[in-house]
């Protein structure tokens, strides 16, 4: 039986535990890691949003964030 959706909103303040798993499974190499990295890193600047913590994996990423005002 599938989960019930989400709210789509999402209260300023909150943690955020997000998974993002790759569309092959896998990053090509470390390369391909520290360029996901540097990409995060540019997309949080222009964000209110807040990563507390992040472990990237070989087929997925986590991230936890603490959410800005804006979405």
């Amino acid at each position: 039986m599938p989960r019930k959706p989400r709210e789509k909103t999402t209260t300023p303040g909150a943690l955020i535990h997000v998974i993002c798993r790759f569309v092959d499974g896998r990053f090509i190499d470390d390369q391909d890691r520290r360029r996901y990295l540097v990409f995060l890193g540019e997309a949080l600047k222009r964000s209110d949003w807040k990563l507390i913590s992040y472990a990237v994996m070989s087929s997925h990423v986590h991230l936890a964030l603490i959410a800005g005002e804006t979405a």
